[in-house]
């Protein structure tokens, strides 16, 4: 079972907005990915360079979207945020992969840090750290590792299912969150189907139990409680931080619906 908060020591003593990375050892690079589109353009590739970036934000996309996968080159997370103007004190959170869920608005931008998690039953729950910066017509979502997490809303953008395609950036927004929380309810579906299996053992072969089993499962339960009530404070803080007005009605009924799904169907 993965840690929730990572170690922090290599971070003690340093001045602010140093840039450490805090999480798992990893070898692999960093890819950047640049998703771009309107109601009747898109394009999708995957990014070599600063200027091949800087020149793909002069097309006129109503939405811009990077997705950089791996933050454990530090170097190359600074440089993408000198691109967007992005303070080292923002981006000295990002690569700190042991915050808690929470939003901050800027006069620039919003940065939201959540984390994705999964379940199997011989790790238990994993998480991995996603932060998003939200500009005025762009998204820089970052991942910790492995495979790409967004690629379905890739694809519905793409195939231009749904409103995605003729809506702004607060819209993507919305989705990125949205498929997150679904992650959630994905991971305690796989949870309760191993807690009823366990619990179908026990009526039919108590003797021969691991009470190991019982342990695994209780710290996966709390482990999960650390991860969705803070998301879920995340949730209710952006919907307190929309401003009250016509054009974000729309907006606050998205974020009232994630939030009422967890409120709703998170058992803790």
């Amino acid at each position: 079972m993965n840690s929730y908060y990572k170690k922090r020591k290599e971070k003690l003593h340093e001045p602010p907005g140093s840039l450490i990375y805090i999480g798992d050892s990893l070898e692999e690079n960093i890819t950047v990915n640049f998703t771009g589109y309107d109601q009747e353009n898109f394009q999708h590739l995957e990014v070599n360079s600063i200027k091949e970036l800087r020149n793909l934000l002069e097309n006129d996309y109503t939405v811009s979207w990077i997705h950089i996968n791996g933050i454990h080159n530090v170097q190359a997370v600074k440089e993408l945020g000198n691109v967007f103007n992005i303070n080292d004190l923002i981006l000295e959170n990002i690569v700190n992969t042991g915050k808690r869920p929470r939003v901050s608005i800027y006069p620039d931008y919003i940065l939201t840090i959540i984390k994705n998690i999964t379940f199997n039953k011989i790790d238990g729950i994993s998480t991995e750290q996603v932060s998003i910066i939200t500009g005025q017509d762009f998204i820089i979502t970052f991942q910790e590792k492995g495979q790409p997490l967004f690629s379905k809303i890739v694809e519905r953008i793409k195939n231009d299912v749904g409103n995605i395609r003729y809506e702004k950036i607060d819209y993507l927004f919305y989705s990125i969150l949205d498929y997150l929380i679904d992650n959630y309810f994905k991971c305690i579906e796989d949870f309760g189907d191993q807690i009823e299996r366990l619990d179908g053992k026990v009526l039919s072969d108590f003797q021969n139990i691991d009470l190991k089993d019982f342990k695994f499962f209780k710290q996966s339960a709390n482990f999960m409680q650390k991860v969705l009530w803070p998301t879920r404070d995340l949730i209710n803080d952006i919907i307190q931080q929309i401003p009250s007005n016509d054009e974000n009605k729309k907006l606050n009924i998205f974020f009232r619906d994630i939030y009422l799904k967890t409120f709703k169907k998170t058992p803790f």
